[in-house]
């Protein structure tokens, strides 16, 4: 069904999602095929039944080089971190090798993966087995799954004891680039066949991801960053609806994250609005209510007036971090920054969150701040709003269209400030530059001509289905190819994008 020619009436969302105001309503099924059913896999209705034990805090280590990330990584693991969250860097994201992309996309305050040798460096002594993994791999998901599952094919086992998220997300790279290389369709195309081997293997895994955060970070209203994170995951799932993906088994695949702010009643009021407008939004593509549940991340990041004052720091990520549990996340990634020791900010990332989800997700009836008027009142109005400005993004064309013609990147620029997340600019150049001449060294000494082989035998076969490019991409990842070698391979033939201003994160 058409969106766009959907009236924009609250009571017909009541009729999607079931919801009945400040009544209590009965707890929701399970989300069937998902590795999480948490608080925040439930559909629009305001009932559920969290589980504590669901609630998973972690927090991206801001590390460059591999080996400092897995000492990084198993410490945080061992005092407590239940996830094990690979922040990639620019490069990685949009699948180019170091040695060909720009200074500052490499190493920005992230990994860089080039190779096998880069994966195991990070990953070494991690059972990824025993902890879900979460990253956000950008254009380049479906190389970037293929070389992890290549690294545990070396140790042992299969890509199928992933849980967690290994998330898609190009639209999202193509705004904070301005370009995307291969284009929107070969990204779609990842995203699918990263999808369909999911399935087919019954993996847990989820696999496409929807930033909404970002227009937090560009100091956006609230109602533009459910609206223009809704029309992302619209476009999505008609791109996998045209590439086999069916929306009851593509839209169980999401992972929604959005930005926390400490004013807590609108951070649980936008958090209860997404649930509904995603339950409304694939209802009418047909989705039936499984699929209609919303499962989202909240991301805290710290930074602003509260990193002159370490105590005003550690109340704003408490606040947000407590409206992010009571709003149903499912996980949180906490950042908090200031002038603090680096041992009790840690401490602070643990503590905060851990304590956040005992307090604000107790195992009862009750769903998330369901009993809370002053909360439902916030929710319906962002809700209206939001779905106004949604299909003025489906009037254009979708998310991916209006993008193209400069919509939302002029509300952007020409709208009023309402919130604003600063920005880390440090990207730690001197090491990205060191790191790009010795990758493109390793590149050239370990891309043997029969994983050069694999990939043109691949480059020839576009039309392989998903086991065979997988199978493709692991014999090439194992003969030393690199993901930007097999990025291009899987872009090549693409219809480019054009070039967009790029947003500007942290714009004061």
């Amino acid at each position: 069904m058409n969106i766009i020619n959907q009236p924009t009436q609250l009571g017909d969302l009541r009729s999607v999602s079931g919801d009945k105001g400040c009544e209590s309503t009965q707890p929701s099924a399970q989300l069937s095929g998902g590795d999480d059913p948490g608080p925040g896999s439930m559909p629009g209705e305001a009932g559920c039944a969290p589980r504590a034990d669901l609630w998973q805090i972690y927090h991206e280590v801001a590390c460059e080089h591999p080996a400092e990330f897995n000492r990084a990584l198993q410490h945080d693991l061992a005092r407590g971190q239940q996830v094990v969250a690979l922040r990639l860097d620019t490069a990685t994201r949009l699948g180019l090798d170091p040695d060909h992309a720009r200074s500052d996309e490499v190493g920005d305050r992230a990994l860089s993966l080039v190779t096998l040798q880069d994966v195991d460096c990070v990953l070494r002594g991690v059972d990824l087995a025993a902890w879900p993994v979460h990253v956000h791999a950008g254009s380049a998901v479906l190389p970037f799954f293929a070389m992890l599952d290549a690294w545990l094919m070396e140790h042992g086992q299969s890509a199928k004891v992933l849980r967690g998220a290994v998330l898609g997300d190009p639209i999202t790279e193509w705004l904070r680039r301005g370009t995307l290389p291969g284009g929107l369709s070969r990204a779609y195309e990842g995203m699918a066949t990263l999808t369909k081997w999911s399935e087919k293997t019954g993996s847990p895994l989820r696999t496409v991801g929807v930033q909404a955060a970002l227009w937090a970070e560009v100091g956006r209203s609230a109602e533009q960053e459910l609206a223009f994170g809704l029309a992302t995951g619209v476009d999505y799932l008609r791109a996998l609806g045209k590439r086999g993906v069916a929306v009851d088994r593509g839209a169980p695949r999401f992972v929604f994250t959005f930005a926390l702010g400490s004013w807590c009643y609108a951070e649980v009021a936008k958090l209860r609005a997404a649930r509904r407008l995603w339950a409304r939004a694939v209802a009418e593509m047909g989705g039936a209510a499984d699929a209609q549940r919303l499962l989202c991340h909240g991301r805290i990041a710290g930074g602003g007036a509260a990193n002159a004052d370490p105590q005003a720091n550690l109340l704003r990520v408490t606040s947000a971090t407590f409206a992010g549990a009571v709003g149903g996340c499912a996980g949180l990634h906490v950042e908090a920054n200031g002038e603090m020791p680096d041992d009790l900010l840690q401490r602070l990332k643990e503590n905060v969150g851990s304590g956040a989800g005992e307090a604000g997700q107790p195992d009862c009836a009750a769903g998330p701040a369901e009993e809370t008027c002053r909360v439902e009142a916030l929710s319906r109005q962002l809700e209206e709003r939001a779905w106004a400005l949604f299909q003025e993004v489906e009037q254009r064309g979708g998310m991916a269209a209006a993008v193209s013609i400069g919509f939302p990147q002029e509300l952007v620029e020409h709208g009023p400030l309402e919130r604003l997340t600063p920005a880390e600019l440090t990207t730690g150049m001197p090491f990205a530059l060191h790191r790009a001449r010795e990758i493109a060294l390793l590149r050239r000494s370990t891309a043997r001509a029969r994983g050069r082989e694999i990939l043109a035998r691949l480059g020839e076969n576009q039309r392989a289905n998903a086991r065979t490019k997988m199978a493709a991409l692991l014999d090439a990842f194992a003969c030393g190819a690199t993901l930007g070698e097999a990025a291009r391979v899987l872009y090549q033939g693409g219809t480019g994008v054009p070039a967009i201003k790029p947003l500007r994160v942290g714009r004061h």
